[in-house]
């Protein structure tokens, strides 16, 4: 996480943190020190830290304006992850070929 972060491969992307609670607390120190990806998607599942990562990711996103899906409770993942990253691109795609507007409120 953190030699990828000094690369700039997650500004302006989508992050992605499917099982590991030390790659979440990780890339929540990255956007501290002035990383900015575009959203972040957070899944990390167990017992040990998973809560809190997910808590800290959410609590740094909001105070640096990074978008951040999470999950609550114990389940999640990287299958939870990768369907979420897959369904944010198909969203864009489809705004970007016009099929959805994401501004209507209906």
């Amino acid at each position: 996480m953190l030699e990828l972060d000094k690369q700039g491969v997650y500004e302006d992307a989508i992050a992605v943190v499917g099982n590991a609670p030390t790659a979440a607390f990780a890339l929540a120190d990255c956007i501290e020190d002035g990383t900015r990806p575009a959203v972040i998607v957070a899944t990390p599942v167990g017992f040990v830290k998973a809560v809190e990562s997910r808590e800290r990711i959410r609590e740094v996103a909001a105070e640096h304006d990074v978008p951040a899906i999470t999950n609550v409770g114990r389940r999640g993942g990287s299958g939870l992850a990768a369907a979420l990253t897959n369904e944010l691109i198909h969203v864009a795609s489809d705004a970007r070929d016009g099929e959805i507007d994401l501004e209507s409120n209906s």
